[in-house]
């Protein structure tokens, strides 16, 4: 039996009946997975269309309930509970709080005793 180099054509075999192999490119390997995922990404981005553009329009937000709050003052440690005034009443008009003079301030001249 004859030895063969690479690109010399064997002895005994007419020219052409070998044929050299070439591997199979992805598209011809896979045409059938191919087609069905183009036939999918196209579904998909057709619902996507029109699923947009069939949209109905978003409802207005619901108006807001009319409430009135009442926020109720917590007393303080060790004073007296005082009675909250009614919300529809009018507000009093209370004298300001008397402030006594510290022990120590001068005295004025024509000043009544204390």
């Amino acid at each position: 039996m004859p030895r063969t180099f690479s690109g010399e054509e064997p002895r005994g075999y007419p020219q052409g009946a070998i044929q050299e192999y070439r591997h199979p490119s992805m598209i011809e390997r896979y045409r059938g997975l191919a087609i069905v995922f183009a036939i999918l990404s196209l579904a998909l981005g057709a619902y996507v269309i029109k699923s947009i553009v069939t949209a109905k329009p978003k409802p207005p937000p619901p108006p807001r309930p009319e409430q009135s709050v009442y926020i109720e003052a917590v007393p303080q440690k060790g004073a007296p509970p005082q009675e909250a005034p009614s919300p529809d009443s009018a507000p009093s008009q209370a004298a300001p709080p008397q402030v006594a003079p510290p022990q120590n301030a001068p005295v004025r001249k024509g000043a009544p005793p204390r």
